[in-house]
């Protein structure tokens, strides 16, 4: 649906004009403060190049990064603030690494640098990728939900249209993480092998603490339809903006 839409509807593939948003204020040793933004140019069906800027207190520039696929800052207390440019979403590898000091860029490079930029992106950006590995987690759930109903006919009717419908999902979601978010595949792929093996240990050290299996048992269908109900609202949500987008759009007036 969203592949017709966008080209039916030419006018949504339009180009935006370049944007920015705020990173972050900072104050250097010597009392100079410093203003952070992010600057983007558009993507058009992919995420937006980001290069980060870094303005004066008269607001005047005076470094800047290369545009990338995504930018993260990390400011430590008392110690340079660290830029990580990313030129994929399919590497966890920064490109560039900076050192923000005097209001100046200075590339730097180390083996300790390189390992802190390949988990800089979950600091820099956690809402994001929490809400990725919740959504990756759907379809598992929803056929973990099935194969707890009784053997019937119709739970195999169900798993074959559930079946169906997160190939589409999964390819939806790979669309979104992989080319239209700033977040990296692997990245959120290392991040829910680890979430998993945390609730398989947490499971492991409920029971010895003397939780009983029906007791996890119900906890976990309760979460699975709390989390795949609100799935299912977000994509409806998300069909039904598309669908009005594509009106505004294509002038079509709407019904009354």
């Amino acid at each position: 649906m969203l592949a017709f839409l966008g080209l039916a509807c030419p006018d949504l593939a339009r180009a935006h004009p370049p944007y920015e948003r705020p990173e972050r204020v900072i104050t250097d040793k010597d009392g100079r403060s410093s203003r952070l933004v992010r600057s983007y140019v558009d993507g058009i069906f992919f995420s937006d190049p980001v290069k980060l800027v870094v303005r004066d207190a008269d607001d005047r520039t005076v470094a800047e990064t290369e545009y990338g696929h995504n930018i993260a800052v990390l400011c430590p207390r008392s110690r340079p603030c660290l830029v990580f440019r990313y030129d994929s979403s399919f590497s966890v590898l920064p490109t560039h690494i900076w050192r923000l000091e005097g209001g100046r860029l200075h590339e730097t490079r180390s083996r300790g640098l390189v390992a802190l930029g390949v988990v800089a992106p979950l600091w820099d950006n956690m809402v994001g990728y929490a809400s990725s590995l919740v959504s990756l987690s759907v379809p598992l759930l929803l056929f973990w939900l099935l194969f707890q109903s009784p053997e019937s006919r119709r739970r195999t009717l169900l798993l074959a249209v559930a079946g169906l419908a997160s190939l589409a999902y999964l390819g939806g979601w790979l669309y979104t993480v992989a080319l239209l978010s700033y977040q990296s595949l692997p990245l959120v792929l290392a991040a829910s092998a680890a979430g998993a093996g945390t609730m398989f240990l947490a499971r492991k050290a409920a029971l010895r603490l003397g939780a009983t299996e029906p007791t996890l048992l119900k906890l976990a269908r309760g979460a699975a339809i709390l989390i795949s109900a609100a799935a299912a609202i977000v994509v409806v949500g998300l069909i039904v903006l598309v669908v009005w987008l594509a009106v505004r759009s294509s002038g079509i007036p709407n019904p009354r």
